[in-house]
């Protein structure tokens, strides 16, 4: 058993009646065997307090250095449970007004906690029933807060909080882990950001990177095998993701002010990727069926095993923002709204393509509000490697485009297909593509006011296209 307590305070101050300016307090209780602790502690003006009650039987370790200035109180509570043998806690805190309180009872598990400034606050608690677990929490700044419960095995947390201004609000993070083999990891720079992570999974990931002030991030990951990465870059960005497939991925990327993503994955395989960049947009992404891809602002995939009743929703406000959605299954709807100017719901480089579904009974809606927007639409095959086009049909695509400039692209292959498009003011471009060996798919578009253009071509029998210009709305 090895003991050491160093204190900047002189040894007969420590029997005096009353706490003499600079006094360090500290408690050490300790039970077993082949336990060490160490305690050392410097103050000017302030008071620096310990206390550490080690109950392990053998091999555990617990390092304090404390340092305050004048007039502030840095307190570090340890508490090693009988079942924490072999495990180790350190604690660092340079500053004023730090606060460290460390509960560890999980076997040959690691906390390091390292607080460089002000008011800055740790919680770590390890439970009993974790082991071979790993907590470092780093904050520098003022008025950081971090909160880590850790019940798995072989997991690993990781929180950094750091920001440059004295007397700021500062960031907040709370990680809840109760998954074997995952990890988190958790960066803050700024100002009143906040994460919160609760994550219930096994060989899982999570990553939250924020950088700014009044960013919001909230994960809860209970697929097994499943990875979340979240960027916020900015002010007052808002995420939200709840991810309950096993072996799904989402990556949120948020660079501005005032965005705001909500993704909901429940299928296993399903993979979420949302980019926003300016201010205001919104992303919504629902998921509810085993591997389909949902992509906002990325590229499309293909060649997917089938799915059903998945829902896509994205909505997006301001000038010059980017939406692309692809779906393969049954029974699935993709909504895009986007209001402002020159907002495109298509893709980019070899897909270009907004809103691309492939199957039956599927369901395409955008609405664009403002001038100079553009819109693809792709329901059904184009790509023989994919599914035949017997299997493609009873697809819905609807269109609606109010300004001017604006122009809208529909392609349907199969059978008993529609596409409604209706082009509001001057200037406007319609194309509407039916292919197909069936009958009754039917085209109907209707443009108001003046300037307007309308293509629409259909090859098979028995269908149905109606055009109306001018239409007075």
């Amino acid at each position: 058993m090895k003991t050491i307590i160093l204190s900047g305070v002189p040894a007969l101050a420590m029997f005096a009646a009353a706490p003499a300016m600079g006094q360090s307090n500290s408690t050490v209780t300790q039970t077993g065997s082949n336990s060490s602790v160490e305690v050392t502690q410097g103050a000017s003006g302030g008071k620096n307090s310990s206390v550490v009650t080690q109950a392990a039987t053998n091999g555990s370790s617990v390092t304090v250095n404390q340092t305050a200035t004048a007039g502030a109180t840095n307190d570090s509570l340890v508490n090693q449970a009988a079942t924490a043998s072999n495990s180790e806690t350190l604690v660092s805190q340079t500053g004023a007004g730090n606060d460290s309180d460390v509960d560890q009872r999980g076997d040959a598990s690691l906390v390091d906690v390292t607080q460089d400034g002000t008011a800055n606050q740790s919680t770590v608690f390890q439970g009993a029933l974790s082991a071979n677990v790993r907590t470092t929490v780093d904050q520098t700044g003022s008025r950081n807060s971090s909160d880590v419960g850790q019940i798995g095995v072989s997991s690993t947390i990781d929180v950094v909080q750091s920001n440059d201004n004295a007397g700021t609000l500062g960031n907040s993070s709370t990680v809840d882990q109760a998954g074997a083999f995952s990890s988190v990891n958790v960066t803050q720079d700024g100002e009143r950001n906040e994460s919160t992570v609760d994550q219930l999974a096994g060989l899982a990931d999570v990553t939250v990177d924020q950088q700014g002030e009044g960013n919001v991030s909230d994960v809860t990951q209970a697929g097994l095998g499943s990875f979340v990465d979240v960027q916020q870059d900015g002010m007052t960005n808002t995420s939200n993701v709840l991810q309950v497939g096993a072996g799904s991925t989402v990556d949120i990327m948020q660079i501005g002010t005032d965005n705001g993503s909500e993704v909901v994955g429940l299928a296993d395989g399903s993979d979420a990727v949302v980019s926003q960049t300016g201010t205001g947009n919104r992303s919504e992404v629902s998921q509810a069926a085993a591997r389909q891809r949902t992509q906002v602002f990325g590229p499309i995939y293909a060649n997917l095993p089938v799915n059903e009743n998945d829902s896509a929703t994205v909505s997006q406000t301001g000038a010059d923002h980017q939406s692309t959605i692809s779906q393969y299954g049954r029974d699935q709807t993709a909504s895009v709204t986007q209001t402002g100017t020159g907002n495109r719901s298509i893709g980019s480089g070899a897909s270009p393509v907004g809103i691309m579904q492939i199957g039956r009974n599927q369901v395409a809606t955008v609405v664009q509000g403002g001038s100079d927007n553009r819109s693809a639409v792709m329901q059904g095959t184009g790509q023989t490697d994919i599914i035949l086009a017997s299997s493609s049909r009873d697809n819905e695509a609807t269109v609606t485009q109010t300004g001017v400039g604006g122009t809208s692209f529909v392609s349907q292959d199969g059978l008993n297909n529609s596409a409604e498009l209706t082009q509001g003011g001057i200037l406007n471009e319609s194309t509407i593509v039916q292919n197909g060996t069936g009958v009754a798919n039917s085209a109907v578009v209707m443009q108001g006011l003046s300037g307007n253009i309308s293509s629409v071509s259909q090859n098979g029998g028995g269908h149905v296209a109606t055009v109306s210009q001018n239409a007075g709305m």
